[in-house]
């Protein structure tokens, strides 16, 4: 099942460098699937020991944010996220 999941402005204001669970990415899924088992990384996005794929937009995403001299780049955006339907 798709879902288009986005990265709010208060996601990134919360969200914590190199944290795999805190960071804005994983701050938009848990709220907006209201899932709190939820890992991201830049290979692939577990949910409720499910795993998919990193969309692209998000490994970019990870790379402006866990840089400490790009963080200030980086911005809302949206994604879509193919989420196994037994998962949620």
């Amino acid at each position: 099942m798709k879902h288009t999941i986005h990265v709010t402005a208060e996601d990134i204001k919360n969200g914590k460098p190199f944290e795999c669970e805190q960071c804005p990415v994983a701050l938009a899924i848990k709220r907006q699937l209201e899932e709190y088992d939820v890992v991201v990384d830049g290979i692939e996005i577990c949910i409720r020991h499910d795993y998919v794929p990193t969309p692209d937009p998000v490994n970019v995403f990870i790379g402006l944010f866990d840089n400490a001299k790009s963080r200030h780049l980086a911005e809302p955006f949206w994604f879509d996220l193919e989420i196994p339907e037994n998962t949620i």
